[in-house]
C-alpha cells in the first residue's frame, strides 16, 4: 500500500548553460549543479524528437509543446 507523505521541498535555483538546464544543490561547502532530467532525455532522444517534428510539421509541434508546457512544470513542482 501506498502512503503519501507531504514534504516541502525547497526551491532550487536554474541555470542554463549552453542550452543545457542545470539545478544547483547547496552542498556543505559548495553548490553542486545537476543536470535536469528534461535535459538528459531530450539530448538522448533527440533524433526521435527530430523525427516527430518532420512527421506532424513545425506548426503542430510548436502546439503540442505547449499545451505540455503546464503539465510540465506540475510534474516538477510535485
Amino acid at each position: 500500500m501506498f502512503n503519501h507523505c507531504n514534504v516541502r521541498l525547497p526551491q532550487l535555483e536554474r541555470e542554463t548553460i549552453d542550452g543545457v538546464r542545470y539545478y544547483k544543490i547547496p552542498d556543505q561547502n559548495e553548490i553542486l549543479k545537476f543536470v535536469s532530467i528534461t535535459s538528459v532525455t531530450s539530448h538522448h532522444n533527440r533524433h526521435i524528437f527530430e523525427d516527430w517534428r518532420k512527421k506532424v510539421g513545425e506548426e503542430e509541434a510548436n502546439r503540442v509543446n505547449k499545451q505540455a508546457q503546464p503539465v510540465e512544470v506540475l510534474t516538477y513542482t510535485v
